[in-house]
Order: C-alpha cells, then structure tokens, then sequence
C-alpha cells in the first residue's frame, strides 16, 4: 500500500473549531478486508503523526484499550468494530496525518471548524463511505477545489466550502457526483463556467452565489436547462457572479419544489420570462441589479407563496401590474431603481403582511393612496416612496402607520400642509419629507416622535415657530435639516 501524506494542520480556535484536512497529495489503494485492524491501523497512524498533543488525548490511545474505547472513537453499533465518527476538536492538535485514514470507510465524514488557515489540494479516497459530507463553511481555507472530488467520495452527499478563499473553477467532476444533494460554494474567488449538472438529480440546495463565475456572455446560464432534472431542488442561489446574456426561458420548468431563487448582482439582461409564475412554491425571488427590460410579468402574480420579491435596480418599464395584489402572503416588495411609471396600483392594499414596500427613483404618479395607507397597518420596517412624481398632499391616513419604522416620499411634487396626524407614527426612527413643497407650519404633534434620530424636511416652504420647544422633545434627534426653499 502506498503510504502517502495528507499533511494535516489542526489549528483550533477556543470554542468552535474541529479538525479539517490539509491534503497534499495521496493516492490510496482501499481494502475492505481486514474489517477491525484496518482500522485500528489506521487510527494509530493518525497517532503516529500527531507532533503536538498539550492535552495529553493521544495517551489513550494504547494496546490496553480496543481502539472503539479511544478517545475521540465511536464505533458502529451495527457493524461491530467498525469506526463511524474520529471527533477530534477543539484538543489544539498539530500535526500530520497518513493517507490510511481513508481506510477508515465507515466514516461519516464530517470536515467542520472555524478560523482556520489551510490549502486544500486533493482528497482522500473514502471507498464504501455512505451518507459522505465535506463542510468547511466560514474558515480562511486557500487553494482549489479538487479535480478529484466525485473519485475521492463517489457518494458524496453534502459539499459544503462556502466563506473561504477557493480560487479556480467547479470541477468537471462534480457531474458524477449523482448523490449529491447539497452543493453551497459561495463567497469564494471561483471563476470559470458551471459544469454540465444533467446528472444530479438528486439535487435539494445549490448555491454558487458571491464568486466570479461566468463570462459575463450569452449562454453563462445554459446549465439552468440542466437543473430541470433536479425535481427536488428548493434553493437555487446564483447571486453576485459574472453572469451575462438571458435568464433561459428553462428556468419555468424547474421543480416545483423551488422555494428560494436568487440571481441578484449579476449581468443579466433581457426581458424577465413570464414562465416564472410556473415555480408556484416560490417563497423568495430575487433579481435585482441586472439589466432587465421590458414589463414586470403579470404571471409573477400566479405566485401565491411569496414572501419577498425583490426586482430593483434593473430597467424595467411599464405600470407595476395589479396582480401583484394576488400576493397576499408578501412581506417585503422592493422595485425601486426602475423606469416604471403609472399609479400605485389600488391591488396592493390586499398585501396586508407587507412589511416593507419600496418603489424609490421610479416615474411613478399620481396622489399617494389614501386606502393602502389605510389598510396596510402592517408596514413597519420601511415605506420609501422618494424620487418619483407624485402629487397631492401627504394624506391624513398616514398616522395609521404606527409601527412604521422609515419613512421617505422625499423628492416628489407633494403639497399642502403636514398633517397632524404624522405625529401617530410613534416607532418613527427616519423621516424624510425633503425636496416637496410642503407650507406651513411644522405640526406641534410631531413632537410625539420620540424615537426619531433623523429628520430632513429640507427645501420646502415649511417652519417651526419655537426652535427650542420643537427640537427639546426630540431627544434620539442626531440629524435635523430644515432649509427653505
């Protein structure tokens, strides 16, 4: 058997870390004969390469105990003798380890730790190794994804390297990989194009999101085509890469099942497909920061689960469709960023769980409704109207907005007086009414808003007659403007 080295650093922070492998190269010739001193073998040449031991663990580790009674060890219930789990954390262990640990093919592999500095090169062959997981989430790992991945777990469950420094591109193999349920390589330094997933049936989370994948051209997405054979998938996360061209219009044949679809940050052009409305388990959509064209499709409002949809900062254009109001379980709604223009369709005000709404830097017009303001108790993370063309005064309804958190209609045509009622809003934080034309008088009411700590009511024809007693009420205050026009 050639013994090669899987050089191991086993860097533990105080609390959380386990141990992770730092591979160098190996290649294993695996037996499955030889059942319980194929593992006893293997566990003492762990030991063997253990250089630093401040804890003393590896003193256990001795003929006058079987090797299940090791520290660390647990054996098989089922399969007597037979190692399961090597749990190793936290022990601050330095060291290196020999390639006979992959003889240790009952294995459940479970890779995890935390502030941990490694190269990752290759990977050890775990032969029979079912139910296989390889987790090294939120570390300072550096190196490649190895080449070798589907041959070193052939039944590979769970890939798991997101918040790490990989570089380089998605092996090829990962196409063999047909087990595989889970695949989350995001917020890497990953490049390159997505290889063919037409195998991967079995797929249920797949999140490549915050790398530099793709070339920023046409076609980028092809292998959305692929995924169709996917039909449990629930989360597909493509968010912040390089993605250019179209979404295919395959992605409306996707599972059902799909709950989570985030393709944000990329370079996306192109009209949204109106197949969309098809993923009817949809909870979540994101496609915001592209360069979508064209109309909000009708058919969005097909999908009666979602919770947050999410198109701002694109080029759309045309009216915000009123079947957006069939959303009655949606609790965030942001399309600001747009070209859109019309009125604020009336529909909206059946999206009463809506937490927050904004519709910022659009052409929309029109009076603000009187009825969603009226309806829509639930707002209170954030309802940002600015930077669009509405008219009218600000209505009085708005004092039904209790539990509101920001509100912003700066940068409008509104008029009129400030209604006392403002003075309602008693979880205000942020209010800006900046850039209208506003008169008159600022309501003495406003002096309830207690939590505010940044008010702009700058370029309008408005005042306060006392300075003092309007300002000494309003003790978060860290930000006050008031310039006339």
């Amino acid at each position: 058997m050639g013994v090669l080295v899987l050089k191991l650093i086993l860097l533990f922070s105080l609390f959380h870390a386990r141990v992770i492998l730092f591979c160098s190269s190996m290649h294993l010739n695996h037996s499955l004969t030889g059942g319980n001193e194929t593992d006893r073998l293997a566990l003492l040449a762990v030991k063997a390469h253990i250089r630093h031991d401040p804890n003393r663990v590896m003193s256990s580790w001795n003929e006058s105990l079987h090797f299940c009674q090791w520290y660390g060890v647990t054996c098989s219930r089922r399969h007597r003798q037979r190692v399961t789990k090597l749990d190793l954390q936290s022990l601050d262990l330095v060291g290196f380890i020999p390639a006979h640990i992959g003889n240790l093919s009952f294995l459940r592999v479970h890779y995890i730790s935390r502030k941990i500095a490694l190269l990752i090169k290759s990977l050890p062959k775990l032969g029979v190794c079912i139910d296989c997981r390889f987790e090294v989430n939120l570390n300072q790992i550096q190196g490649s994804i190895p080449s070798d991945l589907s041959d070193a777990f052939p039944h590979l469950m769970l890939f798991e390297i997101g918040g790490n420094k990989f570089t380089g591109g998605i092996p090829m193999s990962i196409s063999n990989a047909t087990s595989l349920e889970t695949f989350s390589v995001g917020n890497n330094n990953l490049i390159g194009q997505v290889p063919n997933l037409g195998k991967l049936h079995n797929l249920v989370y797949f999140s490549i999101g915050l790398n530099n994948l793709g070339s920023g051209k046409h076609g980028d997405l092809s292998f959305i085509l692929e995924l169709t054979n996917a039909t449990q998938l629930i989360w597909l996360l493509l968010s912040y890469n390089n993605f250019g061209g179209t979404l295919p219009t395959s992605i409306s044949n996707l599972s059902t099942n799909l709950d989570t679809l985030w393709v944000p940050g990329n370079k996306l052009q192109g009209n949204i497909p109106t197949g969309l409305g098809n993923l009817v388990n949809l909870q979540s959509l994101s496609l915001l920061e592209n360069s979508f064209t064209g109309r909000i499709p009708t058919n969005i409002g097909k999908l009666s689960r979602l919770g947050s949809l999410y198109l701002s900062m694109n080029e759309l254009s045309g009216s915000i469709p009123s079947s957006l109001g069939n959303l009655t379980m949606l609790t965030l709604l942001h399309l600001q960023g747009n070209n859109l223009n019309g009125r604020i369709p009336s529909n909206l005000e059946k999206c009463q769980g809506l937490l927050e709404l904004d519709l910022s830097q659009n052409k929309l017009d029109g009076t603000i409704p009187k009825q969603l303001l009226f309806v829509l108790l639930s707002l209170s993370i954030s309802l940002n109207l600015s930077k669009n063309h509405f008219i009218g005064t600000l209505p009085v309804e708005i004092g039904n907005l209790k539990s509101l958190g920001v509100l912003d209609i700066s940068v409008n045509m509104l008029s009129g007086e400030l209604p006392s009622s403002l003075g309602n809003c008693e979880s205000l934080e942020v209010l800006h009414l900046q850039g209208n034309f506003f008169k008159g008088l600022i309501p003495s009411s406003m002096k309830e808003l207690k939590g505010i700590r940044d008010l702009d009511l700058s370029h309008n024809n408005i005042f306060v007659r006392r300075y003092s007693s309007f300002l000494g009420g309003l003790q978060k205050l860290e930000e006050f403007e008031l310039i006339l026009q």
